[in-house]
């Protein structure tokens, strides 16, 4: 009889977790087995105990899918896919994203679906119909490397808003960045630089850090130009007050909204073009309405508006106008200074990926079935933080976005990359491996969760070429070998904390 404890080992490594990792002092550390079982539950397998782990891997193997649900085409060259169920009699088609359906020749391998054809770019869906069985799968077709867009040695300037206002709310505004852009380009730089500008809590009830944002999908409309306010006087204070500054534009920013729709806005060409583009962003207004009226994090929300349905009783509806509006505007800012960019010798500008979202944000109310319950992401001990760390946001499930073709994963890239030069990608390691803690256990006792390197790289490759956007990923000393190899294979450049390149003494 196998022992339960090789099996619980057995059954991590199936659902793709490492049990042991080596820490940053060369330690083998060997995960506990109730952290594998918290884990191995959030992963959606039933495990309460180590007896059952021996079954629960055998249902695993079991409940595997013949055909992948996702596949990767380099340079459009999709690779051989296992024939369902060996049958002869196979038919492919592709429905392309811009609407075509291809037939696709197979060879006559009668283990291996193999393609000769060449795919075009973007993500598709592959439809395999064997004996009247039908299967079907994303596929990224994506160029190997990333874009380019400069080639000989450049700079920049970091340029964080909320350390550069001396206005009536205490920070800076997207009109600041973009003045940023212009004279950094004049003196020949190529990016402007900032930390994540993405939707924020502003109201004193949740973290307003931008690496926990309130979304990722959409930007923070703090730093939109508020016009007239009434007169407060330049603020000057060490520190920035984000709710105080918050009071100060959301009267400005609800009086323009107000004078908007009022005027039929809704019939204006821009506004309609923008709704097409985005169409979740008068879901995205009703939750942050909603937000307004409970003051509370949706997990104390009544039912069934903490399950994701909103009624009128929800929202006031000023409110959804005015965060439609300030979402609208705050996008329209931004792509402004992307276009000038790319238009007229300003720099470009230079984002930052935040890795999460906030659990209580639009992201995880939305779309909660990607998310990983009673989990939090954060790091191992390291010679900084020897009791580990832990960040405080869910993280997403592996399988269930690739179940999804990773469409959520594309919106976010997507969202960043239409007005991003540069992108930097937070914890560029998570496109490999993440460090899962669940809770009530301390951050030293987390254990890595493997996710699907080749599809994450596809997506960001291929809207980084669609953009024309260069990657950068953040590697402060602790990525893996096998993370810096994938990125110099696939065009990602890295990025180094100065004092830890030159090292100790230096």
């Amino acid at each position: 009889m196998i022992d339960p404890l090789l099996q619980l080992h057995r059954l991590a490594g199936a659902a793709g977790i490492d049990s042991a990792y080596r820490d940053i002092d060369g330690r083998l550390r060997v995960a506990g087995p109730e952290a594998l079982l918290a884990i191995l539950r959030a992963l959606g397998i039933p495990i309460d105990r180590l007896d059952q782990a021996g079954e629960a891997r055998r249902s695993l193997v079991a409940d595997a899918s013949e055909v992948e649900p996702v596949h990767v085409a380099w340079d459009g060259r999709l690779s051989p896919i296992r024939r369902p169920g060996h049958v002869a009699d196979v038919a492919v088609t592709l429905a392309t994203e811009d609407g075509r359906v291809l037939p696709l020749r197979t060879g006559d391998d009668p283990q291996r679906l193999r393609f000769p054809d060449t795919l075009p770019l973007g993500v598709h869906t592959l439809h395999i119909d064997a004996a009247g069985v039908s299967h079907e799968s994303c596929v990224i077709s994506a160029p190997r490397r990333a874009a380019a867009p400069i080639s000989h040695p450049s700079w920049g300037l970091f340029f964080p808003l909320y350390a550069v206002g001396d206005g009536a709310t205490g920070h800076g505004t997207y009109g600041d960045l973009a003045e940023a852009a212009c004279r950094v380009g004049a003196a020949g730089g190529a990016f402007v630089g900032t930390l994540p500008l993405l939707a924020s809590f502003l109201d004193g009830l949740h973290e307003p850090s931008p690496y926990t944002p309130a979304s990722r999908l959409f930007w923070n409309d703090l730093f939109l130009e508020p016009g007239a306010l009434a007169d407060s006087g330049n603020v000057r204070a060490p520190l920035l007050d984000y709710r105080a500054a918050a009071e100060i534009v959301r009267p400005r920013l609800q009086a323009k909204a107000d004078a908007f729709f009022s005027a039929g806005g809704e019939r204006d060409v821009l506004f309609r073009a923008f709704l097409e583009r985005r169409p979740r962003a008068p879901d995205y207004a009703r939750f942050r309405a909603a937000c307004d009226r409970y003051r509370t994090g949706f997990a104390e929300w009544p039912s069934p508006a903490r399950d994701g349905t909103l009624t009128d009783a929800d929202v006031d509806p000023a409110a959804v106008r005015r965060h439609l509006y300030a979402t609208w505007q705050a996008e329209l800012a931004l792509a402004k200074i992307a276009r000038q960019g790319s238009e007229d010798h300003w720099a470009r500008l230079y984002l930052d990926l935040a890795l999460g979202v906030h659990g209580q944000g639009y992201d995880v109310w939305r779309e909660r079935a990607l998310f990983a319950r009673g989990i939090a992401v954060g790091a191992p001990p390291d010679p900084l933080f020897r009791g580990g760390q832990n960040w405080g946001f869910q993280p997403l499930l592996p399988a269930a976005l690739r179940r999804s073709g990773h469409a959520y994963v594309r919106e976010v890239l997507q969202h960043h990359m239409r007005c991003a030069g540069a992108l930097r990608i937070d914890h560029v390691m998570s496109l490999v491996r993440l460090y899962w803690i669940p809770d009530g256990f301390p951050a030293t006792e987390g254990v890595y969760v493997r996710y699907p390197r080749d599809e994450l790289l596809a997506l960001l490759t291929l809207e980084s070429a669609r953009h024309d956007t260069l990657l950068i990923g953040e590697d402060l000393g602790t990525v893996p070998s096998e993370v810096r190899t994938a990125m110099k294979a696939h065009g990602l450049l890295r990025m180094h904390v100065l004092q830890f390149a030159f090292g100790a003494g230096a």
